[in-house]
């Protein structure tokens, strides 16, 4: 799942991009999704992406849940107070 932020927000970025930045986006992807690599840029791309709510259609729950994922997925083994039924306290 915290992979899967990283992409939604790389692709988004990706359709806006144009020429170098493009390409740059491209190779960030497809590091991600062969290598499980987050390129430099990935990590902030995947936090603005979720604080912009893209999912407003799920619930609080699920949102937090995708951000605990996020966390998880860039710092395994990472807690993060007040998702419920995910803390590790």
């Amino acid at each position: 799942m915290g992979s899967a932020c990283i992409a939604r927000a790389l692709n988004e970025a990706h359709r806006a991009a144009e020429g170098a930045q493009r390409l740059r986006l491209r190779e960030a992807l497809d590091a991600l999704e062969r290598r499980n690599e987050v390129a430099e840029g990935g990590i902030d791309l995947g936090h603005d992406y979720l604080a912009t709510n893209p999912d407003s259609h799920f619930t609080d729950g699920a949102q937090a849940y995708m951000r605990r994922a996020l966390a998880e997925y860039l710092a395994p083994g990472a807690t993060d107070e007040g998702v419920p039924g995910l803390s590790t306290a």
